[in-house]
């Protein structure tokens, strides 16, 4: 009986060790995103992450333990029998591990159950990264899963004695398993383990680094499927009152920035550039030089924020004026992204030709669903490019390519031919920063530059046109990001992102400083061409009288952020509390408890009309 207690006390806390040393070295392989780590933040870490690692554990020795109690009656090769399930578990903790420690220097957020919308294209999903870095991470976890597998193994005996005359001893085991259970709940409190358990500091990445990289994913991939049941703060008569405050879909009296109400319409996607890099809307002088002198000669949007951080998100913030959702990316749901309304079908119900242009494979996250789903009649993606032309990039033909196609086509229109809308998602700014352009040191930075030059040879193309004078160019990113490693996605000044308005049919030069989201662009644009926009319920036209709650609501993994007039508040699902707040002009006006109510019953009612739908 002593034998098996002993296994089973050295394998839980052997596990338990595995769990806790994985924290040390994912602070040290994550350190450049880091902030004012101390050898102490080290040691409280591993402390407060050992609730989870306890539950994790449990989990884990529920199946050791049921054999030690049938070893009480059958004498049975103890070692052999669990060898097979130390090798899928450790091989399992190993591979989540390295790709945690991997992944969140670009994501900035712990590995969880989203990764699996992007593992149907898993050459999409590793375009940011070489071959060798591939190479490298997977030697890691073979490393991993052999060392914890022969640890594993090294504490297990070969076989146990059978007790014939001692049967009753096995309801020792008995115990044993309560305990596990009550340490895969958490304890006995009400409520069950969950990832809130373990923050305990205001920097985020100590949070992080506390929580089992393990139990994450698992407990993120058991999230119930149905969308309208999670995020449920309040009853429907508050949840509608507050949502209302900051939401409405009505254009009254819209200011008019332009010269016809059937101009035609061009879309830049610009893929992740912050307002950081645009001297225009406040960020570093020199990045875009083009986009700061097409600023100056249309509408300059200054305090307009990204509804999220991510690609699949953005598209649909921009053309559905659909908010972003912390958890789950609509785009992946292709039943439900189908329903979604869009700018390129309400403008095709206006006699408009709509096309799509992409660098990349628009196969990714199901992007070619969505966008033929929602309006466009023509899609094109790296296919339609030459082989030669994609090696530029893992990711796809470089924006010079796309961009010259782009202009050849719109330059073959006739004038006086029906209206039409084209849309362009450029690709060059994101990891690697592989791109055929050298002017600044900084990779980001450059592949910023890069793109920048780019569109200033497609604009100063399109402007010696005949097309030109009843041209509207909207620009804008699809994401915002991180000007520094050691930034977090949390942070709402990552999600600040410039949006110009340019072209012939624009009246004049603007600088519109009003706050507003880029989910409110596809309401904008509608009110300007007298189109109604009631479906767009997360979209607001910041140019009608009714626009009279400026704000923008921010998602990043499982994390908002709601920014108005008064100031910013940002709140972690996870830790289930406020993390930022920042008063502006007027600090009496702030009141980051209010923000938190409002920021809920949006996201409440986000997910409520997901799961609608």
């Amino acid at each position: 009986m002593r034998e098996r207690l002993k296994y089973l006390l050295t394998m839980f806390l052997l596990i338990i060790a595995i769990f806790a040393t994985q924290k040390p070295l994912f602070m040290l392989y994550n350190a450049g995103v880091a902030n004012d780590i101390s050898f102490a933040d080290f040691f409280m870490v591993m402390l407060h992450g050992l609730k989870l690692d306890v539950t994790m554990t449990s989990y884990l020795m529920a199946i050791p333990a049921l054999v030690v109690l049938v070893s009480y009656f059958i004498k049975m090769p103890l070692r052999k029998i669990l060898a097979a399930y130390y090798i899928l578990i450790m091989c399992i903790i190993a591979i989540i591990f390295v790709a945690d420690c991997t992944m969140y220097n670009f994501w900035m957020f712990k590995l969880n159950a989203s990764v699996f919308m992007y593992t149907d294209k898993p050459g999409d999903a590793l375009a940011s990264v070489s071959t060798w870095f591939v190479i490298v991470r997977l030697l890691a976890i073979i490393a991993f899963a052999i060392l914890y597998g022969w640890l594993c193994l090294k504490v297990t005996p070969k076989t146990f004695a059978r007790l014939p005359k001692h049967k009753l001893s096995s309801l020792i085991t008995i115990p044993v398993l309560g305990l596990l259970f009550l340490g895969i709940r958490g304890g006995v409190d009400e409520s069950t383990a969950n990832i809130s358990d373990v923050y305990y500091s205001d920097n985020q990445f100590l949070n992080h680094a506390a929580v089992n990289s393990t139990f994450n994913m698992l407990y993120t991939m058991t999230k119930s499927e149905d969308l309208s049941k999670e995020f449920q703060f309040f009853d429907e008569s508050k949840r509608k009152a507050l949502f209302n405050q900051y939401y409405t879909t009505q254009s009254v009296d819209t200011d008019t920035l332009l010269t016809t109400t059937r101009p035609n319409v061009l879309i830049v996607l610009w893929e992740g550039c912050g307002g950081f890099f645009v001297e225009a809307v406040g960020g570093e002088p020199g990045v875009t030089p083009n986009l700061n002198k097409l600023a100056a000669e249309g509408v300059v949007f200054t305090n307009c924020y990204a509804n999220s951080y991510r690609t699949d998100r953005g598209v649909l913030s921009t053309l559905s004026g659909w908010l972003g959702m912390p958890t789950t990316s609509l785009m992946k749901l292709t039943e439900k992204s189908s329903t979604l309304p869009g700018i390129a079908e309400s403008l095709a119900g206006e006699g408009y030709t709509t096309d799509f242009w992409y660098g990349g494979d628009v196969g990714f996250t199901n992007m070619s669903s969505y966008l033929f789903e929602t309006g466009y009649q023509s899609v094109k993606g790296d296919t339609y490019f030459s082989a030669e032309d994609r090696n530029y990039s893992k990711w796809g033909a470089p924006d010079h390519v796309v961009l010259d196609s782009v202009a050849n086509t719109i330059l073959r229109r006739k004038p006086n031919a029906s209206p039409w809308m084209t849309t362009v998602l450029t690709l060059s700014s994101h990891e690697p920063w592989e791109v055929p352009y050298d002017r600044l040191e900084d990779g980001k930075r450059n592949s910023m530059a890069y793109t920048d030059h780019c569109l200033g040879q497609f604009i100063d193309q399109l402007k010696a046109s005949d097309l030109w004078s009843d041209m509207l160019i909207i620009i804008l990113p699809d994401h915002g990001i991180r000007s520094e490693d050691t930034q977090t996605n949390s942070n709402y000044k990552v999600a600040h992102i410039p949006m110009v308005w340019t072209g012939g049919a624009v009246k004049e030069p603007r600088i519109v400083p009003t706050i507003m989201a880029q989910s409110d662009m596809a309401a904008t644009l509608l009110g300007q061409l007298r189109i109604a926009h009631d479906e767009y319920i997360f979209s607001r036209d910041v140019f009608s009288k009714t626009y009279t709650s400026p704000s923008a609501f921010h998602t990043f993994s499982n994390g908002m952020s709601l920014i108005d007039t008064t100031g910013v508040m940002t709140f972690d699902n996870d830790a289930q509390k406020i993390i930022y707040t920042e008063a502006f002009i007027d600090s009496l006006a702030f009141s980051p408890a209010q923000q938190e109510e409002k920021a809920k019953a949006i996201l409440q009612t986000v997910y409520k009309d997901a799961g609608a739908r």
